[in-house]
């Protein structure tokens, strides 16, 4: 335990030293005889972030003008030091980004800072009687009203001073208002109550349930007028486009302001119709006379205008033509921008510096802040060491194009855990790479089936053995092939020497010389040759006999 209280004891410490010490450091630059040259720095009222505690953002502004206004290093160019080099004629009339001489604007900031210290102090009671006060008097004057920021802060922290002094039903109905106008309402948890989060909780989800129809609004002179919906801009008109379409807010009162350079601002209470329903809003925009439209009005919409982009971090073409108008008109050579955002371990405050003869818009090295903002005077002076830097030098290679990322919030994705499932082999599927080859369907080929021609065999006509004078007779076999040793036909196509069933079947097995008929033709051979080789001779002999030749015979 001493440990931890030895820790906590030197941390404060180093705190309150390094307070001292930048204190010091400020009280001694501002007895200082101002140095000639400084840089002029018109510096337009810091943006929050939707996340950023409201007291966090009050107390970093503060500081930070307190601290600046008496730098050494550069003029902070105030809203009055401005009017009075533009022209000693001007009135001084409403201003969105700076302090403005309305009497019951005045009147409702002083009430709305004396409340937030109220519930500072945890005097609900006086917290609740200032802002109550404030909001009637937002509220009646909302015709008049530029900054309508004021008018949710105002409800809002009446809403939670109810809540704090035990009022949760008049808390509720204060918070159902600021729902409607700020839909992505984000508060601190630790510093507000568990009843008031959770009826933050509680109404949204109501509220979504009941979210409206469109919002038609239309406007006479479209031309380059601008559509807010409680302060909060919508779109702008142009020349062939009368009007536009707003959805998606929630049932309940809305604030319509339809802005044109010179002409006098439309604004309009109005309700939300029921889902599928429109309802249509036509702004009659009026003209300024020529006389009400002096140096002052004119350079206090440039200013309404140019914060109009900052707070969205709208950095396009649009704005830097605004911010070098502006710039011009109030002859001074730089603009300066803030933006506070919510970090993991505090709070940073980003600076965005315009100079004006280059038409461009270059980030600061942003300063962060702990939890507690402990170190906010400590930083704040190395930011005001990095702002000199950038006046001195420009940072072009910081140049902002577009919307900064610090205003893109961030949404961190839930954790997804894995949870445990039974595996099974699935079936194998053929993937787009691995597709099952077709089956091949093979088409039997037309078998064309020859019927072969039946050749009538003619029986062999064999002869008649009662007709013996037939040429060849039954020599024909031998011709035909005959058979072989064992009975068989040597030519397959050869007519048989025996013919199964005849008359000769039981002939000396079939054989060709114990036919009758071979014999006897050799017999009539044998008699043929030798009656031819005796007529031969004769011819050849003569006569005379064998007296010439002689010839003999063999047989």
């Amino acid at each position: 335990m001493d440990g931890i209280w030895k820790y906590f004891a030197t941390r404060q410490l180093a705190a309150l030293i390094a307070g001292s010490f930048a204190l010091i450091f400020a009280v001694t630059a501002a007895a200082q005889p101002a140095a000639k040259g400084k840089p002029k720095v018109y510096v337009f009222s810091f943006v929050k972030a939707d996340d950023v505690s409201t007291v966090v953002f009050n107390k970093v502004e503060q500081y930070f003008s307190t601290l600046f206004e008496m730098s050494s290093k550069l003029q902070i160019v105030t809203d009055k030091e401005l009017k009075k080099e533009q022209t000693q004629k001007a009135v001084e009339e409403k201003r969105k980004t700076t302090t403005v001489s309305e009497p019951w604007l005045e009147e409702a900031d002083d009430l709305l800072w004396k409340g937030k210290d109220f519930l500072v102090k945890k005097a609900y009671g006086d917290a609740i009687a200032s802002l109550t006060q404030a909001r009637d008097l937002y509220e009646e004057h909302y015709l008049e009203l530029r900054d309508y920021d004021k008018l949710v802060d105002a409800t809002l922290q009446l809403s939670i001073s109810f809540f704090m002094a035990g009022y949760k039903d008049d808390g509720e109905e204060l918070l159902k208002d600021v729902l409607v106008w700020r839909p992505t309402l984000a508060v601190d948890k630790k510093k507000y109550p568990a009843d008031f989060m959770n009826a933050i909780e509680r109404l949204r989800k109501q509220m979504e349930k009941r979210k409206g129809g469109v919002l038609r609004i239309e406007a006479t002179s479209a031309d380059g007028a601008r559509v807010f919906v409680d302060g909060l801009l919508k779109g702008k008109l142009a020349g062939d486009q009368a009007g536009i379409d707003v959805d998606g807010l929630y049932r309940g009162r809305h604030y319509i302001q339809v802005v044109k350079d010179g002409y006098k601002i439309f604004a309009k209470k109005v309700g939300v119709p029921k889902a599928g329903r429109t309802s249509k809003v036509v702004a009659e925009l009026v003209q300024l006379e020529q006389q009400e439209r002096t140096a002052g009005s004119e350079l206090e919409q440039l200013s309404f205008d140019v914060f109009q982009y900052a707070k969205t971090g709208d950095f396009g073409v649009e704005f830097s033509r605004k911010a070098k108008d502006f710039a011009d008109q109030a002859q001074v050579p730089y603009l300066l921008f803030g933006y506070v955002s919510k970090e993991s371990k505090g709070t940073k405050l980003t600076l965005f510096l315009f100079k004006a003869d280059w038409s461009a818009l270059a980030e600061v090295e942003p300063a962060s802040f702990d939890e507690n903002l402990t170190n906010l005077q400590v930083n704040l002076l190395f930011l005001e060491a990095n702002l000199a830097q950038a006046l001195k030098t420009f940072p072009k290679e910081r140049t902002v194009r577009g919307i900064p990322a610090v205003y893109v919030k961030k949404v961190e994705e839930p954790k997804v855990v894995p949870v445990p499932v039974k595996t099974e082999t699935p079936e194998k599927v053929a993937t787009p790479e691995e597709k099952t080859p077709p089956v091949k369907v093979v088409t039997p080929e037309t078998t064309v089936r020859v019927t072969p021609r039946k050749v009538e065999k003619e029986e062999p006509v064999l002869p008649s053995r009662t007709n013996r004078d037939e040429e060849l007779g039954e020599l024909s076999s031998i011709f035909a092939g005959g058979d072989d040793d064992n009975g068989n036909a040597a030519n397959p196509y050869a007519v048989p020497s025996k013919i199964p069933g005849g008359e000769d079947d039981d002939d000396d097995n079939g054989k060709i010389t114990g036919k009758w008929w071979f014999w006897t033709s050799i017999g009539v051979g044998a008699a043929l040759i030798g009656g031819g080789s005796w007529l031969l001779y004769d011819q050849l002999s003569g006569s005379d006999g064998g007296s010439k030749y002689n010839a003999t015979v063999r047989w």
